[in-house]
């Protein structure tokens, strides 16, 4: 009699910790799906950052060409143009502004080295 009582609260204990340990493996089950999410999420954000980083930035796109400007020149209007743009635009016989179809006051070209050095910066980090 007495054995059988120890062997049902054996059985019982033995119960017990078999339920305490599903309850850890479905809480660890649980844990790793949130883990695999947050995985997949950081990726898409890494590929987007990265993405991002290899596009060029909107102002250093040619408005005339739409391609990134080698040697950004500002002109009369105050945007700036890839040089050979603003320059075969010019020499074509146009006297106004390529983006606000307004005269040009004077057809002076003024380099743009700060942007030509953001340019430059961003090409070496992209490559």
């Amino acid at each position: 009699m007495e054995s059988n009582t120890y062997l049902e609260s054996q059985l019982v204990a033995r119960d017990r910790t078999i339920v305490e340990l599903q309850d850890k493996i479905l809480a660890s089950v649980e844990l790793l799906k949130k883990f695999r999410l947050e995985n997949k999420n950081l990726k898409v954000e890494l590929q987007k950052a990265l993405r991002a980083r290899d596009s060029p930035l909107p102002y250093f796109i040619c408005p005339i060409q739409e391609e990134v400007m080698q040697s950004p020149i500002t002109a009369a209007d105050g945007f700036t143009y890839k040089e050979a743009a603003i320059r075969a635009w010019l020499d074509g016989g146009q006297e106004t502004s390529p983006m606000m179809n307004l005269s040009l006051e004077h057809q002076n070209l003024v380099p743009n080295p700060a942007l030509r050095s953001a340019i430059q910066e961003w090409m070496e980090s992209s490559a």
